[in-house]
């Protein structure tokens, strides 16, 4: 089996305060990222691929998983799903747990292309977490309509008040 974890960036500083790939997380999304930190560290991922935006490295940083390892991957950023479909795909086949860290809409269409109870993921927050698997041991056969959302998670599922 193999899973992918979507994580959406947390929340950035507004359009318009600096180019939006410089943009940077504001204090809330500091603040919220401890909940997911905290989540990711029970099971943290084999590999994490990551939009190289400023928002996408803080945010990745603030997991504070050091002991894993990340590539930063251009493709992700301004991503739709069948450019990230490709990414995911090219994840070496022993990696069992991915985490891929980008940004909407191209990560909330890939959570929202898995197969999944009726309503389950409507909208994927800032540091909003999806759980993909895949019955498969090949990246390659990934497929997002023949993937299960596993769970979601956000900083307000997890208890953390986000302000």
């Amino acid at each position: 089996m193999k899973r992918l974890l979507l994580l959406r960036h947390a929340k950035a500083v507004p359009h318009g305060t600096a180019n939006d790939f410089d943009r940077v997380l504001a204090d809330r999304g500091r603040r919220d990222m401890g909940a997911i930190a905290g989540y990711l560290s029970v099971d943290p991922p084999d590999l994490a691929l990551v939009s190289p935006a400023a928002r996408t490295r803080e945010t990745w940083a603030l997991c504070n998983l050091p002991h894993v390892p990340v590539r930063y991957e251009e493709g992700i950023y301004e991503a739709g799903l069948p450019a990230l479909l490709r990414i995911v795909q090219a994840i070496p086949g022993k990696v069992r747990r991915a985490i891929l860290v980008g940004h909407n809409p191209g990560l909330e269409d890939f959570a929202s292309s898995l197969v999944a109870p009726e309503s389950a993921l409507g909208h994927l927050p800032t540091a909003g977490l999806a759980l993909a698997d895949w019955d498969t041991d090949d990246w390659r056969a990934v497929s997002p309509h023949e993937g299960r959302l596993a769970g979601f998670v956000s900083p307000a599922t997890l208890g953390e008040a986000t302000r």
